[in-house]
């Protein structure tokens, strides 16, 4: 905190200011588990070489800051993102608050001494925590219109063929590493079918249909 309150004094400019984020890991995940899912969206992992300027939507969090004049301005989070008591909710309340600054043109500093360590539990390094958190990213993603894929005009039955073709491409994927028994290739395909099924569950929530597609 008094990390964050220097990086506060010294610049004025910025109205977000961004912490160092580390997990401390309950039991040590395989190595492989790391190379094969996304630090930051499974982790919430944020660690830079230096300080500097960064996008606002680079914070978060576990270790960020907003200055108070943006809440008194009436800055509020939107509670149709984020934890809502079900293991699906789309993920991305902080994003969106930040993106939502960053259009109005504020701008952030990463402090890199403005460290915290993150608890992650045992079971949130297991393979089914793992691909239901790709799953809710992915709904948060698609919600937030940050996946390149959200960009996709071709549909088929309303459905964006660009990631109905990722998603066949990584079932395969995903066929080939069990087979050969690779755990890493097998996660990593996983956590990639559960971002997607997170688009297409958001997809057909938008068209007012339920979202009818889990992370398996």
């Amino acid at each position: 905190l008094l990390r964050l309150r220097d990086a506060a004094d010294v610049h004025a400019e910025a109205d977000v200011f961004a912490g160092t984020v580390r997990p401390r890991f309950e039991v040590s995940p395989p190595a492989y588990v790391l190379r094969a899912v996304r630090r930051g969206p499974a982790f919430a992992w944020v660690e830079r070489a230096a300080d500097g300027p960064i996008d606002p939507t680079e914070a978060v969090g576990p270790s960020f800051a907003v200055r108070a004049a943006r809440f008194a301005a009436g800055l509020r989070f939107d509670e149709t993102l984020g934890p809502d008591g079900t293991s699906d909710y789309a993920m991305g309340s902080e994003t969106e608050l930040l993106a939502r600054l960053g259009r109005a043109g504020a701008r952030a500093w990463y402090a890199r001494d403005a460290v915290v360590e993150h608890v992650v539990t045992a079971s949130q390094v297991e393979t089914d925590a793992l691909v239901g958190r790709a799953y809710r990213y992915g709904r948060g993603r698609w919600r937030l219109g940050t996946s390149r894929l959200a960009a996709a005009r071709l549909r088929v039955r309303g459905l964006p063929l660009a990631v109905l073709g990722d998603l066949l491409v990584r079932r395969l994927a995903y066929a080939r590493a069990r087979r050969r028994s690779d755990a890493e290739a097998t996660l990593r395909a996983a956590w990639r079918i559960a971002y997607l099924a997170g688009h297409l569950a958001e997809s057909r929530r938008a068209r007012g249909l339920a979202p009818g597609l889990g992370a398996a």
